[in-house]
């Protein structure tokens, strides 16, 4: 039989040892936790789309708001179009420095455009070169996306009433996850699609203004 103080000083060992034990999960688990925040938010900021209404009450998106806008109420969304905040209507009015800046980046960006484009028609041309691979690769991707049910309908309809092998249960399961990745790629194409639209809408319409034909 062990004395007495042996059994003592083995259970105090196990105990530091259980301590430490939990002590390193939680450690961990707190940093597994930081990591997928961490990761979460800087997804979510790294695709965003501006939303808001101009004075006629029309809706607009766009990358960012155009200087001649930035006093009106805005929404941010994701690359999923979730809002992911909201901001409030501003008037320059109220703040001179605020508009003297509003002003001198108004300017800046009017020079760049008559210098960027001599008529309306340059302007068209040029959006139709940026639109060019975004709707090639949607083109794409509906077309993957179509092959992709086509395959998991044939699936389903050669083991309808049976019990599907495992294999077959696997490949259905890798074809529901690739339409569901070859969607989210969709919305993101057709959005960046609509900024590029929204972008030379104004560039047009803040050309006509400076030029007017």
């Amino acid at each position: 039989m062990r004395p007495l103080a042996e059994i003592n000083s083995l259970c105090a060992d196990k105990a530091r040892l259980d301590y430490s034990s939990s002590a390193l999960f939680a450690l961990f688990f707190s940093g597994l936790l930081i990591l997928t925040s961490y990761s979460h938010l800087a997804h979510a900021d790294g695709s965003k789309i501006v939303k808001w209404k101009d004075a006629s009450g029309v809706t607009h998106y766009g990358d960012k708001m155009p200087a001649q806008e930035s006093g009106r109420s805005n929404s941010v969304l994701n690359n999923h179009g979730t809002v992911i905040k909201t901001n409030e209507s501003f008037n320059p009015k109220d703040n001179t420095q605020e508009a003297e800046k509003l002003s001198t980046e108004q300017q800046r960006q009017d020079k760049a455009l008559l210098a960027s484009y001599s008529s309306v028609e340059e302007i068209d041309m040029a959006e139709k070169r940026n639109l060019k691979s975004d709707e090639t690769a949607l083109l794409t991707l509906n077309q993957n996306q179509e092959e992709t049910k086509k395959l998991l309908a044939n699936i389903y309809a050669k083991f309808s009433g049976k019990k599907m092998p495992s294999q077959a249960a696997e490949d259905a399961q890798n074809y529901q996850n690739q339409m569901i990745k070859t969607k989210s790629q969709i919305v993101a194409v057709q959005n960046s699609i609509a900024q590029t639209k929204t972008r030379f809408n104004q560039y047009r319409s803040r050309y006509v203004e400076l030029k007017p034909q």
